[in-house]
C-alpha cells in the first residue's frame, strides 16, 4: 500500500528472551504474596491499562467466569502509559465494584511477569485495536500456557487456532468468556494445546530475530557500491 515493491520488503517478527520466556513450575511463594489457593485457576492479561488493551472487554466478562469459578481470580498486569491515566481509574473502579472485589487484582507494572504467566490456567490477549505485532500472547505461549488472542494483527501470524491456542474475533465479551471457560472446562485438551505452544513459541527466539535481521543488512550491503 506504500507503493514499495516486495522484494524491498522483509518482516521480521519481534523475538524473545526464551532463556527468560520457558516453561516452568508455578511459584509458589508467589502464589502465597498473591493470595491464591494451588488448585484455583488464574485468568490473566499482561498490558498497559491504555484504552485498546482490553481490559475493560475482559471486566464485561468476568460475571460468567465468576458464576462456574467464583474461585478464579482475574491479574491484569500494567500501569498506565504516560500521564492520561483515566482508563486505568475507570478499571480501578470496576475492580472495586462489590461483584469484583477481591476476584480482580490490579498488580501494576511488574518485574516477574514469567512467574506471573506461569501460575496462570489462561493467558488473555484482548486488544481491541490491530497490533502489529503483541508480545504478551507469545510471551504466554512460551510459558507453555493456553492463550486466548484478538484474531486480528500480530497474533494471526503467529498462533494455529485450536492447536497452539484460541484466536477469537475482537470487542466481544460474550466470545471472550466462553473461550476462557473452555479452556478451564477442559483442562487436558488446554494443556496439550499449550505443550504445542511453547513448541511454536521456539520460532520467535532472539536469536533467530536477530539471524533474520543481519540477513536483510547483508542482502543490502552486498548491493552497496564498493568504496575506492
Amino acid at each position: 500500500r506504500l507503493g514499495l515493491p516486495d522484494s524491498k520488503c522483509t518482516v521480521v517478527p519481534e523475538g524473545l528472551e526464551l532463556g527468560q520466556f520457558q516453561p516452568r513450575a508455578a511459584s509458589n511463594a508467589l502464589r502465597a504474596e498473591l493470595g491464591l489457593e494451588e488448585d484455583t485457576p488464574v485468568i490473566t492479561l499482561v498490558g498497559g491499562l491504555i484504552d485498546w488493551k482490553g481490559q475493560d472487554v475482559l471486566l464485561q466478562a468476568a460475571p460468567e467466569l465468576f458464576a462456574r469459578y467464583p474461585n478464579a481470580p482475574i491479574l491484569l498486569v500494567g500501569s498506565a502509559y504516560g500521564r492520561n491515566d483515566l482508563f486505568a481509574r475507570a478499571i480501578a473502579r470496576q475492580a472495586a465494584a462489590p461483584e469484583m472485589a477481591g476476584r480482580v487484582l490490579l498488580l501494576g507494572g511488574r518485574s516477574d511477569v514469567p512467574d506471573l504467566l506461569a501460575l496462570s490456567s489462561v493467558v488473555v490477549h484482548a486488544s481491541t485495536k490491530p497490533e502489529p505485532f503483541g508480545r504478551t500472547f507469545l510471551e504466554g505461549m512460551a510459558v507453555g500456557r493456553p492463550v486466548i488472542a484478538a484474531a486480528e494483527g500480530g497474533p494471526l501470524d503467529v498462533i494455529t487456532h485450536k492447536q497452539d491456542g484460541l484466536l477469537i474475533p475482537p470487542r466481544d465479551p460474550g466470545l471472550l468468556g466462553a473461550a476462557i471457560l473452555r479452556i478451564l472446562d477442559n483442562p487436558a485438551w488446554a494443556a496439550a494445546m499449550a505443550r504445542q505452544a511453547a513448541q511454536t513459541a521456539k520460532r520467535y527466539s532472539i536469536e533467530q530475530h536477530t539471524i533474520a535481521v543481519s540477513a536483510v543488512l547483508d542482502r543490502v550491503a552486498a548491493r552497496l557500491p564498493v568504496p575506492r
